[in-house]
């Protein structure tokens, strides 16, 4: 997948609802789903945790889906350049 990722101030308040124990694994989450593709399996115990994975995923889809568009369209705009360029030469 990606090798980074936006982190966001705003989910400083709902990490501060986290225990340092639960904000570490859902960070090494995070990371594992941005870095590898793998969803994380959380018990019914972790309902916070699978909570706060949500709307992150979310946001790193999301973010993911622009960037993927942002490149593609770079892409084109590359190619159309690049045969204009050959051709006024």
């Amino acid at each position: 997948m990606k090798d980074s990722y936006i982190m966001h101030c705003d989910y400083d308040d709902h990490f501060n609802l986290l225990t340092d124990e639960e904000l570490g694994r859902l960070i090494r989450d995070v990371n594992n789903y941005v870095k590898n593709g793998v969803l994380p399996h959380y018990t019914k115990e972790d309902r916070v945790l699978n909570m706060a994975f949500s709307f992150m995923k979310t946001n790193i889809d999301i973010e993911t889906q622009k960037y993927i568009k942002k490149c593609e369209k770079n892409k084109r705009f590359t190619k159309e350049r690049y045969k204009l360029l050959q051709f006024s030469a």
